[in-house]
């Protein structure tokens, strides 16, 4: 999803003739926030994502049940926590979380973070047939009905710990083991 974003943004980018010339005292720094090629970059994408959420344009996901939030910082912005672009959709069929989407909204992160988590791992040059309480030592001797002494690494990596997904660990599944 985030790949195809890109993609329009950067064709979006290529249809408004973004130019970059090279920084000096005769071509000064370019602030996008101001940039009329920019601005115009930046409306076509939007009319872009409103056209994919209205169904005029096919997105290549259902949008009825994937809110999403972009944002573009350029790395020569004043007000850097504040992004020169950003585009937020809620979805009509979220009924759990927030009823209102703005850049200080929370997501979770997703299946990306597991592959980069997992090339972090590989590049670690930790063994992966280590228990995990070799590195996280707390989890050891834990309440949790998790036997985090018996899960590796590896385990870990491939998602063959027989950890229960995140929504199982409601108030309801903390229990004390018996």
């Amino acid at each position: 999803m985030l790949a195809s974003l890109l993609l329009i943004f950067g064709a979006a980018a290529g249809v408004a003739g973004l130019e970059c010339r090279p920084n000096g005292p005769i071509f000064p720094r370019p602030d996008l926030s101001r940039s009329k090629t920019f601005q115009a970059a930046a409306e076509e994408l939007d009319d872009i994502l409103d056209k994919a959420i209205n169904g005029t344009l096919r997105a290549g996901w259902d949008l009825a049940k994937t809110s999403f939030s972009v944002g573009l910082v350029s790395r020569f912005q004043e007000a850097g926590a504040v992004p020169i672009w950003e585009y937020h959709h809620l979805a009509a069929d979220t009924i759990l979380g927030t009823d209102k989407l703005t850049r200080d909204s929370q997501y979770q992160i997703g299946s990306i973070s597991k592959a980069i988590t997992d090339a972090v791992l590989i590049r670690s040059g930790l063994n992966l047939d280590d228990p995990i309480t070799k590195w996280l030592p707390g989890l050891g001797g834990s309440p949790s009905l998790i036997r985090w002494e018996s899960i590796t690494l590896r385990q870990l990596a491939s998602h063959l710990a027989g950890i229960p997904p995140n929504r199982e660990f409601s108030g309801r599944m903390h229990v004390e083991a018996g």
